[in-house]
């Protein structure tokens, strides 16, 4: 495997009119709606998860464009309309790619808090970011990332067992009957990017996995089959056999990353002179990498998966290292793969500052459709903030038609 290059040109973005790049990306999203009526109201939506403060809510949007009337034609539009996600998010995607040139696709969990139990997907479970516990919905986003700029394009709600064994549950949440939903919370952060990297019509790039992977094989297995190259991140107790005889351990059967990381500590080199912010102000991180067969189930019991490589980067004198990956790129130098990891900062920083701001988080429906359709809608609105830097700015209203 090896990466697929893309170097970043200047963001057009950059220093252009609030009001100019929404007309620009919304003109290209409402070319995926069959209806004119439709395509109004997208600009309505949209405009509204721009311009209102507070809650997102169909009543908070409304209220700044007309008011009751106005609430119960983009509550209609979000919950029960016809027109379809999919379409909106490869023309969001598509646009993303000529203005920003993503250099990966970086998957991250988005977790919902709710109160209720009606709320699609909703469950009670452990919030990995925090280890405590949590009740509400598991979302997992597709952010397009370079070292400028980030914002998500797809998205994927997982559907618990609780869910998913209870046809009648799905059916009132409108989950579409030939819907297969995954087994675990992997097996769905994987499809959501496989699901956008194959089936749209623009070239594949790089995806990092930017929560723990625990089944490396069956993870890698599934991105070399789809011929993606992949950086996942690992856990230190995740099991790997080594695989290169120089590299002490290679005898010694199955070692977690964390004691493979110990064994190799004295082969650590400096990553080249760069950072994650631009040209090194300081020492650049130590990394070192290692080939190794990700241990896996199988009919007769343990065994091991096809190579990987995995790489851990040290900063300062921390003895563990501070991060650790496998990847399906055995070729790829660390430098390059320690800049397309550390799209995940941009993804987060992003994240912390704009998801609040567009309402990402703020579907109060319950229902498969309309959850979908709302991401989707705040993910349009995610792109203009990031691509104007207007984010926490008020925008001001430009009388869109109610």
């Amino acid at each position: 495997m090896t990466v697929v290059r893309s170097e970043l040109r200047p963001d057009r973005g950059a220093g252009r009119h609030f009001g100019e790049i929404r007309r620009e990306l919304l003109e290209a999203l409402c070319g995926a709606f069959s209806r004119r009526d439709q395509r109004r109201k997208a600009e309505q939506y949209v405009h509204g998860l721009l311009v209102t403060g507070g809650r997102k809510t169909f009543r908070n949007i409304a209220a700044g464009l007309g008011g009751s009337a106005v609430e119960q034609s983009l509550q209609h539009f979000v919950t029960s309309s016809t027109w379809h996600w999919m379409p909106v998010r490869e023309a969001l995607a598509s646009r993303l790619e000529r203005l920003a040139a993503p250099r990966a696709h970086v998957v991250r969990l988005v977790t919902i808090p709710k109160t209720g139990e009606h709320s699609v997907g909703v469950g009670h479970t452990t919030d990995p970011n925090t280890g405590q516990a949590f009740h509400g919905q598991y979302a997992f986003g597709v952010w397009q990332a370079s070292e400028r700029m980030s914002s998500p394009v797809d998205w994927r709600l997982f559907l618990p067992p609780a869910w998913a064994q209870d046809p009648a549950r799905m059916r009132r949440a409108g989950v579409p009957a030939g819907l297969a939903p995954e087994t675990t919370p992997e097996e769905c952060a994987v499809a959501a990017v496989l699901d956008s990297d194959l089936g749209w019509r623009m070239a594949l790039r790089p995806v990092v996995m930017d929560l723990p992977v625990s089944q490396v094989a069956s993870v890698m297995r599934r991105f070399t089959g789809a011929g993606v190259s992949a950086i996942v991140r690992v856990e230190r107790k995740t099991s790997f056999t080594v695989a290169d005889p120089t590299v002490p351990g290679h005898r010694g059967g199955a070692m977690t990353a964390g004691e493979i990381m110990a064994s190799v500590r004295g082969l650590r080199v400096r990553a080249g002179q760069w950072d994650r912010h631009g040209p090194a102000a300081s020492r650049p991180p130590l990394v070192t990498m290692v080939r190794v067969r990700p241990s896996c189930r199988v009919r007769n019991g343990p065994g091991t998966g096809g190579e990987v490589l995995l790489f851990g980067e040290w900063s300062g004198r921390q003895e563990a290292p501070t991060s650790l990956w496998a990847t399906n790129m055995p070729t790829a130098r660390p430098d390059s793969l320690l800049r397309i990891t550390g799209l995940t900062q941009q993804v987060d920083e992003g994240l912390s500052r704009v998801a609040e701001d567009v309402g990402l988080q703020d579907f109060e429906g319950r229902s498969f459709p309309g959850w979908h359709r709302h991401v989707t809608l705040a993910s349009a609105a995610y792109a203009i903030r990031v691509l104007t830097g207007s984010h926490h700015q008020a925008a001001q209203p430009t009388g869109l038609p109610a």
